[in-house]
């Protein structure tokens, strides 16, 4: 009998842990609770103790019986077939209430693989009907957090984030569905335009690779026929939120460009910096290192934000896959073939075969890998981090968030920093001299017309033209170039040299080197009095590959100094007249003597990648106009400040080129500007001055005669100090999402609003005069907008404070030493936001001040 029961229950639990072993081969969630079990010793009291205690956001999802009815039958067909098909990913209704609203939502399965939706806790896509939001975003996905690792993707988005890249909003709630309690879920934001405008970016289209090839192996692939490198190369390119990207003029125009981009890139027809943001691709590679969060940039996952004001694409991080120790970092796995099967070298090669991004990567290595970095992110992060890793524990108390792999990711590509450096020791470095193409080389040239400077202060000799194995392949010459003179600029010698036999491709074929394009085949040898080293330059090409962009050829124009050494191009004439755009090689800045005049005529425009310095005086004003309202000027990511003074800009518009959105006349994008005595006026642009993500300073500025917005800045924080607006279209000062100071400013005869604050700003303004408008300040979207000193005359709504995109929330005024004479409304007040005049709290008068701005009873409309 006893031998028969000791039968009976080993048959019972061998049973039970061949159950178990099923469903945990079946779901990644269940396996890995099972595999935790091995490690029953690390069941930790005081984690225990913070779950017990957690208190986080509850998520009740109230789904009613025909949804769910649907939701099951999708889930068992993805079951069925081992993947969530597109005819499985159903929208149902439903509802949710979160922090006691209750909002009508879209739902659907998510997830690819069964780990979302075999187990218990299914993964779902949900999207909010109507204007609501919650916590800002309209579309989002809630999912197991044993999916993304746990904390790991919080963390690398985070960090993201705190370095100026596009991170999804990431959080960790409790799901009760239908009244009983799903435990904890992590809240991942979706692709969409609440995500770009929290990320300080301008809405535009995310694009991506299909996918749906290469994981659905029912489908094309089944057989497994393609490598994931020809999936790569076949993949279309989608875009996220299809739907009103088509349908709104301005977005698919941008979604048609960001496509050539990354075809372009893909094709190899593009340099990367012609279609990438090198800069910020470079800090995403680097904090991939630094995280082991590779699995996000691989070409499936990775997305691709197109920046309408710079025509590039950035990219965005997605899926890390984060949080474990790496073994060396990508650059190296790439140079010595060691890439896995699925990072496709083809993609990497885009990136790692481009100096320039190499550079800039090993750049951010040495910043994200000292120690001080990632004390200050920990310290400044720990109290979120904390505060999530006890809501997991609520859930699973012998979770353990590795942060010391972190630290030693950072040792670890300190070692291969120093490694790297060391290696390129014996690379000799370019010495101070350039030579410069006088006019593009053609295939089959025999003789080329070089420009060469020497910026050393030795002499130094020719020897003539060689080929990329430093076998010379022109007549030798031996022509002396003088040395720079202490304090001066260098002579610029013209050269010809003769060659022993015709170009072929190689030749002609141009790359991008550092900050220059350069041809990939040849090279100019020489050496310096005295010496018997031969040394060799590359030979530049100031005819830059832009698709759509006419460029002047400034080794031709006269009066243009090209300096090399200090990387500007000054224009030394008093008067230019460009029918063709005036483009500045990479990080080289522009500046022109007091008293210039250039015009801008047949679309020509001024795009510099470095500082605008415009010094003029007053009685020798610098003055840049467009007679035939077609020119522009742009001024992008450059890392010294630009200085303007005594600057006068006249009937500028703004651009819709093959690369470049941009809607002011003038525009500062990641170009930080001090302005003193500039003027603008006659503009026929969305806004005479558009800034965007940077510091700023305007004092004793004139905005006059205005087509329509006169100041816009976007992410931007500023100040303005004495400027006059008279006469403006649409508003005088617009922002969104900054931080400003304004002091001293007089506002005459505005089409709309005088000073507007929208999307979370924060302005603080004194002494402000306005006369003569439709509305005169306005606070909006979360906005403070605090104002002393104020008087009004003559305009229909002295203020205005309300909502008008909701996953911003309501805003305030402040309003002190205030006078309003001659008004139509005194104030429209929404309810939910406050406004506050001369100390005394007024009461909301309205409930969607919306319905009766922009154009429909007050205003003009909105763009």
């Amino acid at each position: 009998m006893k031998r028969l029961i000791k039968f009976l229950l080993f048959t019972l639990l061998a049973l039970f842990f061949f159950s178990l072993g099923m469903m945990a081969y079946h779901n990644e969630s269940i396996r890995n609770r099972v595999l935790s079990l091995q490690k029953i010793s690390e069941i930790s009291l005081e984690k225990y103790r913070l779950g017990s205690n957690a208190e986080p956001p509850t998520f009740q999802l109230i789904i009613p019986d025909s949804s769910r009815i649907t939701l099951e039958e999708c889930q068992r067909n993805a079951i069925r077939d081992g993947i969530l098909r597109d005819e499985n990913k159903i929208d149902v209704k439903a509802k949710v209430v979160f922090n006691r609203d209750t909002l009508n939502i879209k739902m659907r399965l998510k997830g690819d693989y069964s780990d979302h939706w075999s187990g218990n806790k299914w993964s779902y896509r949900i999207k909010i009907r109507g204007d609501r939001r919650l916590l800002g975003m309209k579309s989002f996905s809630i999912q197991d957090p044993e999916t993304r690792n746990n904390l790991s993707e919080w963390y690398f988005h985070t960090l993201l984030k705190s370095e100026g890249l596009i991170g999804l909003r990431y959080q960790f709630i409790e799901v009760i569905e239908n009244g009983t309690s799903k435990g904890i879920y992590a809240l991942e934001e979706s692709f969409d335009k609440q995500l770009i405008e929290n990320c300080d970016r301008r809405e535009a289209p995310i694009l991506k690779f299909d996918e749906s090839i290469l994981i659905d192996f029912m489908g094309i692939n089944k057989d497994q026929t393609y490598s994931q490198s020809n999936l790569y190369k076949i993949a279309k390119i989608d875009v996220f939120k299809s739907k009103r990207t088509l349908k709104n003029p301005s977005l698919y125009y941008s979604y048609q460009k960001g496509k050539a981009l990354l075809n372009g890139l893909r094709e190899n027809s593009l340099a990367l910096n012609d279609a990438i943001d090198v800069d910020k691709a470079a800090r995403l590679f680097a904090l991939a290192d630094l995280t082991s969060g590779h699995h996000g940039l691989r070409w499936k996952n990775i997305r691709f934000y197109f920046n309408p004001v710079i025509g590039k694409l950035e990219l965005v991080g997605f899926d890390s896959n984060s949080g474990y120790p790496i073994e060396d970092i990508y650059y190296n796995k790439w140079n010595n073939g060691q890439l896995g099967s699925f990072d496709v070298g083809a993609w990497k090669d885009v990136f790692f075969s481009d100096e320039a991004f190499i550079q800039s990567y090993f750049h951010y290595l040495k910043k994200y890998s000292d120690p001080k970095f990632l004390d200050t992110f920990h310290a400044t992060t720990s109290k979120e981090r904390n505060t999530f890793l006890s809501y997991i524990y609520k859930d699973f108390s012998r979770y353990e968030f590795h942060i010391e792999n972190y630290v030693a990711n950072a040792a670890l590509i300190r070692e291969k920093i120093t490694a790297y450096e060391k290696g390129r020791e014996g690379i000799s470095t370019p010495y101070l001299v350039s030579a410069i193409s006088k006019k593009p080389i053609s295939l089959n040239a025999t003789n080329l017309h070089l420009q060469f400077r020497n910026n050393s202060h030795r002499k130094l000799i020719l020897l003539g033209i060689y080929n990329k194995g430093k076998q010379q392949i022109g007549s030798s010459i031996t022509s002396t170039v003088s040395h720079r003179k202490n304090g001066q600029f260098a002579t610029p010698t013209d050269i010809k040299f003769n060659l022993n036999s015709a170009l072929d491709s190689l030749g002609i074929s141009i790359k991008r080197s550092g900050n220059h394009y350069v041809y990939r085949g040849l090279k100019i040898g020489y050496k310096f009095e005295g010496q018997n080293d031969t040394l060799f330059s590359k030979i530049e090409s100031y005819q830059i590959p832009t698709p759509s962009l006419d460029a002047i050829d400034l080794t031709s124009l006269n009066g243009c100094i090209i300096d090399s050494l200090n990387k500007t191009i000054t224009l030394n004439h008093p008067f230019y007249s460009f029918s063709s755009s005036l483009i500045t090689p990479l990080g080289y800045g522009f500046n022109c003597k007091a008293g210039t005049q250039i015009e801008l005529r047949k679309g020509a425009h001024i795009i510099v990648n470095g500082p605008l310095i415009l010094r003029g005086m007053a009685d020798k004003i610098i003055k840049i106009k467009s007679p035939d309202s077609t020119g522009t000027v742009l001024i992008y990511q450059s890392e010294s400040c630009s200085q303007l003074n005594h600057v006068n800009f006249s009937g500028l518009s703004g651009a819709e080129t093959f690369h470049h959105l941009i809607s002011g006349g003038v525009n500062f994008y990641e170009a930080d500007v001090v302005m003193e005595n500039v003027k603008f006026s006659l503009n026929n642009s969305e806004d005479a001055l558009n800034t965007v993500r940077c510091n700023f300073e305007l004092n004793n500025c004139v905005f006059q005669t205005i087509k329509s917005d006169a100041f816009d800045g976007d992410f931007c924080t500023g100040d303005i100090n004495s400027c006059r607006f008279e006469n403006v279209g649409n508003d005088a000062i617009d922002f969104s999402g900054s931080t400003i100071s304004i002091n001293s400013v007089s506002i005459t005869d505005v089409g709309d609003k005088g000073i507007s604050a929208g999307e979370r700003s924060k302005i603080t303004a004194t002494s402000v005069n306005m006369n003569n408008g439709e509305l005169g300040l306005v606070s909006k979207d979360g906005s403070l907008l605090n104002v002393d000193q104020v008087t009004t005359n003559n305009v229909k709504i002295p203020y205005a404070v309300f909502t008008k995109k909701e996953e911003f929330g309501p805003a305030e005024i402040n309003l002190t030493s205030f006078k309003s004479e001659n008004f139509e409304e005194p104030n429209l007040i929404e309810y939910g936001s406050l406004a506050t005049e001369n100390s005394v709290l007024k009461k909301a008068n309205q409930r969607q001040v919306t319905a009766i701005l922009y154009g429909k009873q007050y205003g003009k409309s909105s763009h």
